[in-house]
């Protein structure tokens, strides 16, 4: 009996709300101003949509262009790193090449300096009898 009471409130109710919709229905149908904001509606969507849309493409397209300037600049900084090392490893060679001339030069000064002793060693030659100016050119060697 539960069943049968139930069943019938729902029947009821059922036929409570579905009749007042259906006598609309049976009217002509004109656009109702809901309808009409609906549709307004629906079309603020679409433009708040599109305008995210390309709100978020302009932002990934400044993200992408700040990307390439930070890598441009990255790569600029790389290669002028790279030139200031290549320039001190420059500088280096050439320093070093400047003092092996240096000791190159010295070492020449001192190999002249001893043929030239040498030399003089050797043109004084002790005699039994020497001129004046032999013996002075003995003296000048010796000392």
């Amino acid at each position: 009996m539960k069943r049968n009471t139930l069943g019938m409130t729902l029947i009821a109710v059922a036929v409570l709300f579905a009749a007042p919709f259906a006598s609309r229905a049976a009217e002509p149908k004109t656009p109702a101003p809901a309808a009409a904001s609906a549709a307004d509606s629906e079309y603020e969507k679409s433009l708040r949509e599109a305008q995210a849309s390309a709100d978020a493409q302009a932002r990934q397209a400044e993200i992408a262009k700040r990307a390439a300037e930070k890598q441009q600049s990255d790569e600029a900084a790389e290669q002028k790193r790279k030139e200031q090392e290549a320039a001190a490893e420059k500088a280096k060679l050439d320093s070093e090449e400047a003092r092996r001339r240096d000791e190159q030069i010295r070492l020449s000064k001192i190999e002249e300096q001893k043929r030239l002793k040498a030399e003089r060693e050797r043109s004084c030659v002790i005699k039994p009898v020497m001129t004046d100016a032999e013996i002075a050119n003995c003296k000048k060697v010796r000392r």
